[in-house]
């Protein structure tokens, strides 16, 4: 029997396919944010989602990847803050704002949370490196043809670099242990500052386009 089809175009196999990935994701989500990505197993969060952790690996190979699925969601986003961006903004203005949003959007204790849900294992934090330099790439494209250059230019890549090391280092040790200083309830709004005080210490370097 041919699968029904509905408005969106999605049969309602499909639908119920990506209705399964989302309630993935969102356990997911939920169980790194409150346990720590290095504590959670693919049995939980298949249990947590309400479907067998065979089905878990037929939408995802891997706890890993589950992770990359919602990671990949916020460089969706901040792609498309800098390709989307006034003209009078600079590329720095627009990732600095992007950041402060995402922020404002979160719990009082969502620093800590996101802290949690990316992990500090080595296998996480090999895998994040890797994930930094695929955006990095991904924002040089958007500059290069924003500047419609060709081929992307030494300053192009300077430019996106210093972006990406502003993102790399929201969770870095350093950052996470200036926000300790802090109650849980006020590291949003820390961060937060420290987001602008970085912003600030690059300006200077950043070309303005």
């Amino acid at each position: 029997m041919a699968s029904v089809e509905r408005p969106d175009g999605l049969s309602v196999r499909e639908r119920g396919k990506l209705g399964t990935r989302r309630k993935l994701l969102q356990a997911a989500k939920d169980r790194f944010e409150e346990y720590g990505y290095d504590n959670v197993t693919v049995a939980e969060i298949a249990a947590d989602a309400g479907v067998s952790v065979k089905t878990l690996f037929q939408h995802f190979g891997s706890k890993e990847d589950l992770l990359l699925a919602e990671l990949a969601e916020i460089h969706d986003d901040m792609i498309a803050a800098v390709r989307a961006r006034d003209r009078g903004k600079t590329p720095l203005q627009a990732v600095t704002d992007w950041i402060v949003d995402w922020e404002s959007r979160r719990p009082p204790d969502g620093f800590d949370r996101f802290v949690r849900m990316v992990g500090t294992g080595p296998s996480v934090v090999s895998m994040r490196r890797r994930l930094y330099d695929d955006w990095e790439n991904a924002l040089v494209a958007v500059l290069a043809d924003e500047a419609n250059e060709a081929r992307p230019t030494p300053q192009t890549r300077l430019i996106a670099a210093q972006l990406i090391s502003m993102i790399r280092v929201l969770t870095s040790p350093e950052v996470r242990a200036l926000l300790e200083r802090y109650p849980p309830e006020e590291r949003m709004r820390a961060h937060e500052a420290w987001v602008l005080e970085a912003a600030a210490l690059l300006a200077g370097g950043l070309d303005r386009r």
